[in-house]
């Protein structure tokens, strides 16, 4: 497998215009995969937040003490930020 990569790395090296080619490849899937990956962690912490936020509403509504009601929220974001 190596010498086939490194045969492929020398014929890129003759043809400036092939190897630009490749290169515009390689960065157009880069750019998709960093954009999912941007997507889904944008998603997950959608979730996270949402879900403070319900849990901050039903904790005031309750009426929990604001320091009780801190360390519930933080704890709860930090196993919601492990989960999803």
């Amino acid at each position: 497998m190596a010498a086939g990569v490194a045969a492929g790395t020398n014929y890129l090296e003759r043809d400036l215009e092939l190897a630009l080619l490749a290169g515009a490849q390689v960065g157009s899937i880069a750019a998709g995969m960093s954009f999912v990956g941007v997507w889904a962690e944008r998603t997950r912490m959608t979730r996270v937040a949402r879900a403070a936020a319900d849990l901050a509403v039903k904790l005031t509504a309750d009426g929990t003490p604001d320091d009780e009601a801190a360390s519930r929220l933080l704890g709860r974001v930090a196993v919601l930020r492990a989960l999803l």
